[in-house]
């Protein structure tokens, strides 16, 4: 809404509408005010993934294969110490649990943005440890000093590999060069 809103706004700044009913008619603008219509109701309250709504299904729920899809769409993306994103376009090149975080906001959760593997490890109020369990895509593979997301096509993972590798897919998270500490599964995504 805001970039149609955007784009109506520069429409109306150069484009007006001369009634065809005589000379002293008033001119108007093309565009209708977008300050007229009713609000919607985001199905989350975060303004994130109200932005676009993007995996956000009609009854409100993230699906983890919603969450994994977005996250390979930015494939290619740049690595950056210390670089945050939040979740929407343009991508901002950031760090492994950057990046995680960034996907996670986009749908309206906060996930730590951390290098303490605990908050994720034992933290159940927030995450469900899968690591001997079937996993799901959007689940995310805890590493010592390393983060990925599983993408759901066997054992693939989506992750900021570092400043020379960007963001790639790896086809076994089991392979990392990193220990592999757990897999834990965002509370509340289905």
């Amino acid at each position: 809404w805001k970039q149609s809103k955007n784009k109506a706004e520069v429409a109306r700044q150069n484009s007006t509408y001369k009634n065809p009913n005589g000379n002293d008619a008033k001119t108007t603008p093309i565009y209708p005010n977008p300050d007229n219509y009713e609000a919607s109701t985001p199905s989350t309250s975060s303004s994130a993934a109200a932005s676009s709504n993007l995996g956000i299904r009609t009854d409100g729920t993230v699906h983890g294969e919603d969450v994994a899809a977005y996250a390979l769409k930015f494939v290619g993306g740049g690595f950056k110490w210390g670089g945050r994103w939040n979740g929407e376009l343009p991508y901002k090149p950031t760090t492994c649990i950057g990046f995680i975080e960034g996907i996670y906001l986009h749908f309206g959760i906060k996930v730590d943005w951390t290098e303490d593997t605990r908050k994720y490890l034992n933290n159940p109020a927030k995450y469900t440890v899968v690591t001997n369990a079937p996993k799901r895509p959007g689940d995310i593979v805890v590493y010592k000093g390393h983060y990925a997301m599983l993408t759901g096509r066997g054992n693939e993972m989506v992750h900021a590999a570092g400043v020379k590798y960007g963001v790639i897919t790896s086809k076994d998270y089991h392979k990392c060069v990193k220990k592999l500490l757990g897999v834990v599964r965002v509370n509340g995504v289905v």
